[in-house]
């Protein structure tokens, strides 16, 4: 299976919304901020957050610097593998791909988030599996025999439906996974 190596472009995401400190202010490589803005999926109106941050430093950041590295950020940003990143870790798309690249940049992302959705719903059925699972066990510890059977019967009932649908979801997901090494390959070829 390949490497995600679109993935390291995403973890500045999880760092949260913090704007620019008084040392990035003065720094003033304003191509390397607006290049990051773009290469973390954030608008180009993040520029009048820059914008507020340094002004209590009394900074004016570089408009014209920080739109030529929003640009190449795009660059990098708007592919279709970065995409396939983008949705398979659930992150939503703002809409900020230029029109000659959103379409293949659209097209690795539908992907990405399919198999995110039905990852989700694969934990999720995995989740309630395990109460269920318990919750027979509870029952066969219990002292009461006439509640006990019913309740068994129905919990066994239920843990047999979830099992089908996992054993459904990991058919689909492994399927998308085939899938989607497939594309990835297409898109960028290993040498």
């Amino acid at each position: 299976m390949r490497s995600f190596p679109a993935l390291f472009l995403l973890l500045p995401l999880l760092a949260g919304c913090a704007s620019l400190s008084q040392e990035e202010c003065q720094t003033g490589d304003w191509g390397a901020v607006g290049a990051n803005d773009a290469m973390e999926g954030r608008d180009a109106t993040r520029f009048s957050e820059h914008i507020e941050a340094c002004s209590k430093y009394d900074i004016a950041p570089d408009k014209k610097l920080y739109e030529i590295g929003y640009q190449k950020g795009l660059r990098s940003y708007c592919t279709p593998s970065n995409g396939f990143s983008v949705g398979r870790n659930g992150y939503s798309y703002r809409q900020i791909c230029p029109p000659a690249s959103e379409p293949e940049f659209m097209r690795g992302y539908l992907r990405g988030s399919a198999l995110h959705e039905t990852e989700t719903e694969i934990a999720e059925k995995e989740q309630e599996l395990t109460r269920l699972k318990t919750e027979r066990a509870e029952l066969r510890a219990s002292k009461k025999e006439d509640k006990k059977r019913k309740s068994l019967r129905r919990v066994a009932r239920d843990i047999d439906a979830l099992e089908w649908d996992l054993h459904r979801l990991r058919f689909k997901r492994d399927r998308a996974l085939v899938e989607a090494d497939h594309f990835l390959q297409t898109i960028e070829p290993v040498i």
